[in-house]
C-alpha cells in the first residue's frame, strides 16, 4: 500500500521560490518548538442548516478544516493521531499486510502533527476487512480551473502509475463536484489505486484517493462511489464559500506589506505576502503547530493572510512574520497569547505587551505580540532572531508603525 503522502496530498503542493518557501516553513515551525498551546478544530457553525442523516449502517465523519462531511460504512475505521495504534484493528492488519500497517502509521503521524487550518488532509480511513484505504485531501492548487483538472490527473499518473497496466481515466459527476476518476496500478507497491479529482461549484480542488492490495471488485467499487456521493459541504465553511475576491486579497496583502518594516537599522528586508488558501498543504511535521493554533481564531484559510520579511543579504539572522486574521477582534489575539505557558516571559516594548520565548538553540528567541493593522483588523506578529537588540528593535518598528534603528 502507498503512504498517504504518495497518494497525493503533498504531490499537488504549489511551488514558489526556494527562499520564500524556506522562510514560510521556518516561521510556521518556530512556535511548536517553543510550546504553542493546543487548540481544537471548529465544528459545524452554530445555527447552520442540518445535513440529512447518513444511510443505515453508515456513519458521518466531519472534516471541519477541509469544510466537508463524508459518510463511511460503520465497519470502517478512521485513522487517529497515535502512530502505534492508528486504528483499532491495527494488530490484525499488521499480521495480514505490514505495508498497509506502515501506511496507516504514516497517516497517523501526519495527523498527530496537527496541521489544523492549513492541513490538506481531511481524513484517512481503512476498511479492516478488505484493507482498502481511503483519504480525502485538498488538491493543489486549492482552487482549480476546470481546464486544468485533466492536467492534474495526467501529472498524478505520470508520477505514480506502473507501466505494467494501462490506467483507466473516465469523467465523473457527483453532488460535490465534477471531474475524473483514474484507476491504475501503482508503480511502487503494485496496489490498485483509484483517485477522484473533483472540482466543486466554488472551484475547490478535492481529491478522494483509495488504495487496496490486489484488485477492486464490483462491490468495493460501488462502495467508493457511494462514499464520493456522500461528500457534502458544511454550511458556512471553507467547503461552502467562494474564493475571496481579488480586491480582498489585495487589501489584506497591502495592509501586511505596510505593517512590516522594509528596514531595521541598516538591515534591508524583503517583504512577501501569501494568502491562506495558497498556504494549505504547506504545513507538515514541526511546521503544523501555529496553523493549528490559529485555527482557534479563524475557521477558513481565506481568513488568514501571512506576511513575511527577511534580510535581503545572506547571513543576517532575522525572521519576521505577521498573520492577519480577518473577522477576528484584536482582543482575541491577546486572549490567545494569554494562554501561553509561564515559561514565556511577559514584557513590554513601547506601549505593547509582548511575549518573549525562552532561549533556544544558539541563543534564538521569539517575540510575539498582537498588533492591529491600519484598518483595525487583528494581526499576530512574530519576530525570531538570536540578536536580542535586533529583535526588540524589529518588534518596536512594527508596533510603532515605523522603521526603528537597532540599538
Amino acid at each position: 500500500m502507498a503512504t498517504c503522502s504518495a497518494l497525493g496530498h503533498h504531490g499537488w503542493m504549489r511551488t514558489r521560490s526556494p527562499s520564500v518557501a524556506l522562510v514560510v516553513g521556518a516561521s510556521l515551525a518556530l512556535l511548536l518548538q517553543l510550546g504553542l498551546p493546543a487548540m481544537s478544530a471548529h465544528a459545524q457553525p452554530a445555527g447552520s442548516t442540518p445535513i440529512a442523516d447518513p444511510a443505515p449502517g453508515w456513519v458521518r465523519e466531519p472534516m471541519p478544516y477541509l469544510g466537508y462531511t463524508i459518510d463511511l460504512p460503520a465497519s470502517w475505521e478512521r485513522v487517529g493521531g497515535d502512530a502505534s495504534t492508528p486504528v483499532v484493528s491495527i494488530d490484525d492488519i499488521r499480521t495480514r499486510d505490514q505495508v498497509t500497517a506502515d501506511a496507516l502509521a504514516a497517516a497517523a503521524q501526519h495527523i498527530a502533527a496537527d496541521g489544523g487550518l492549513l492541513d490538506a488532509m481531511g481524513l484517512w480511513s481503512v476498511d479492516p476487512v478488505s484493507l482498502l484505504q481511503l483519504g480525502v485531501v485538498a488538491g493543489q492548487p486549492y482552487r482549480i480551473d476546470a481546464a486544468a483538472l485533466q492536467d492534474q490527473v495526467d501529472a498524478s499518473l505520470t508520477q505514480r502509475a506502473s507501466d505494467l497496466q494501462d490506467p483507466v481515466v473516465e469523467p465523473v459527476s457527483y453532488p460535490v463536484g465534477d471531474g475524473f476518476r483514474a484507476t491504475y496500478l501503482d508503480a511502487v507497491d503494485l496496489a490498485t489505486h483509484q483517485e477522484l479529482h473533483l472540482r466543486t461549484p466554488t472551484g475547490r480542488s478535492l481529491i478522494v484517493a483509495a488504495s487496496i492490495p490486489g484488485a477492486l471488485d464490483a462491490s468495493l467499487d460501488a462502495t467508493l462511489d457511494a462514499i464520493a456521493r456522500s461528500i457534502t459541504p458544511i454550511p458556512g465553511s471553507a467547503g461552502d464559500l467562494p474564493a475571496p475576491s481579488e480586491q480582498d486579497l489585495a487589501t489584506a496583502a497591502g495592509l501586511l506589506h505596510d505593517a512590516l518594516p522594509a528596514r531595521v537599522g541598516t538591515l534591508e528586508l524583503r517583504r512577501e505576502t501569501i494568502d491562506g488558501e495558497t498556504l494549505v498543504g504547506t504545513t507538515a511535521g514541526d511546521g503544523a503547530a501555529l496553523a493549528s493554533g490559529l485555527g482557534a481564531l479563524v475557521r477558513i484559510p481565506a481568513q488568514l493572510t501571512l506576511g513575511i520579511a527577511f534580510p535581503t543579504t545572506d547571513g543576517s539572522d532575522l525572521l519576521v512574520a505577521a498573520y492577519r486574521l480577518e473577522g477576528v477582534e484584536p482582543s482575541a489575539v491577546d486572549a490567545l497569547l494569554a494562554t501561553f505557558p509561564d515559561l514565556w516571559e511577559r514584557t513590554r516594548i513601547g506601549a505593547t505587551d509582548v511575549l518573549l520565548s525562552p532561549v533556544g538553540e544558539g541563543g534564538r528567541r521569539t517575540w510575539l505580540a498582537a498588533a492591529p493593522l491600519a484598518d483595525g483588523s487583528a494581526a499576530l506578529v512574530q519576530v525570531d532572531t538570536t540578536n536580542a537588540a535586533l529583535g526588540r528593535a524589529t518588534v518596536g518598528a512594527i508596533v510603532a508603525g515605523r522603521t526603528a534603528p537597532a540599538s
